[in-house]
């Protein structure tokens, strides 16, 4: 299981470079979480990762569009997340299921 998992504290994530894949349910119902800062290296989001995450206002991933394409993203990553459908690239926004490849 993750720490992060249900934690009402948590409203900003950063992760680092040094991660390249966001765990099954890592974030899941963390209910205050406002924005999300993935790095380029981040290849795999697990199934659920951000699940329940309702007050998600930005995602940015730090690589481009292309490589946030070739990002797996699991069944249900970002299920109940309704405040945004883009993802902030270094290269301009796209769509948050632009080339879904992990469904």
């Amino acid at each position: 299981d993750s720490p992060f998992k249900e934690s009402s504290n948590l409203t900003y994530i950063n992760i680092p470079d040094t991660i390249d894949s966001i765990p099954v349910s890592g974030f899941r119902d963390c209910i205050n979480l406002r924005n999300v800062v993935l790095p380029s290296t981040c290849t795999n989001i697990g199934d659920n990762a951000f699940s329940g995450c309702v007050a998600i206002e930005r995602i940015i991933f730090k690589g481009t569009k292309e490589q946030w394409k070739a990002v797996a993203r699991g069944a249900d990553w970002h299920s109940g997340v309704v405040n945004t459908n883009v993802v902030e690239c270094s290269d301009g926004t796209i769509e948050i299921d632009a080339s879904l490849t992990g469904i």
